[in-house]
């Protein structure tokens, strides 16, 4: 809609977490005379409060070195990654390891549950050996950690990133198990009570 007015932007920033291809449709059907730069951001709300997220950011050297300072007066790192639609590929790349992670440590917590073993013990044992997770280590402090798949919350946006790496780099499906599990067992997920 922004494109489309009389008054349109100079820049335009994408933060969503878009499949790369989505980006440079965005940018093809906004036409000459617009710098489009795309900054996904990885953090979560409580990140955003702290002013430390991680941004993942496409696009022109000059545009990009133009618009740093608003990116570090909310994120702690920011990562160029290359020209335009690099950002989103960083992006939604780092949701499918996310992603698995989440899957990974709610299975965890459900089987120590059948030996026995105290949720919070088995976190500390993740949190200081292979086992570590962003997800894992922060699970008190993510807003949406204990939710259950609803395509309308965050485990659907989980959903939606994964499919999101998949059209970037999918051409056939059936090379894709892994990712394509992911995406069943995220929607396999109830709430963590």
């Amino acid at each position: 809609a922004i494109l489309s007015g009389n008054a349109r932007p100079s820049t335009v920033v994408l933060s969503s977490t878009l499949s790369p291809k989505a980006v440079l449709e965005i940018a093809r059907r906004a036409g000459d005379g617009i710098v489009m730069v795309d900054a996904p951001m990885s953090g979560a709300p409580y990140r955003a409060r702290e002013g430390t997220l991680t941004f993942m950011v496409g696009g022109a050297g000059a545009a990009v070195t133009k618009l740093l300072p608003a990116f570090e007066a909310m994120g702690k790192d920011v990562h160029h990654l290359g020209p335009l639609g690099a950002g989103a590929a960083g992006k939604v790349s780092n949701n499918l390891c996310a992603a698995a992670g989440v899957v990974a440590v709610r299975h965890a917590l459900a089987a120590a549950e059948t030996y026995g073993i105290d949720r919070a013990a088995l976190l500390a044992v993740m949190r200081t050996s292979s086992g570590n997770t962003w997800y894992g280590e922060n699970l008190e402090r993510i807003d949406w950690a204990r939710e259950g798949y609803d395509p309308k919350n965050t485990m659907g946006i989980l959903e939606k990133d994964v499919m999101s790496f998949l059209d970037a780099v999918a051409d056939d499906d059936t090379e894709h198990r892994f990712e394509h599990a992911v995406v069943d067992a995220i929607r396999g997920l109830g709430p963590l009570e």
